[in-house]
């Protein structure tokens, strides 16, 4: 497939991921995903990409850390 076309995959993602796509439509990317392995696995990092997140944020930072970051930043600002 061509490049052009992947790119119209990516436009297409959230609605192909959130089923809203028409039904020819969702076939045609399905096709596309079938022959193009870096547009899959796109799509399935996009389709994880929530539950990543809500995973990562659910974990509470240990004060240590938190305090430690926030010196960080903190002198990163006033080097600016």
């Amino acid at each position: 497939m061509t490049e052009h076309y992947c790119r119209q995959c990516v436009e297409l993602l959230m609605d192909y991921v959130e089923g809203r796509l028409s039904p020819q439509d969702k076939v045609t990317l399905d096709e596309h995903f079938a022959k193009c392995p870096p547009c899959l696995d796109f799509m399935r990092s996009y389709r994880e990409t929530p539950r990543i997140m809500r995973e990562a944020t659910a974990t509470k930072m240990p004060v240590e850390v938190k305090q430690k970051l926030r010196l960080f930043l903190e002198q990163k600002k006033r080097m600016q």
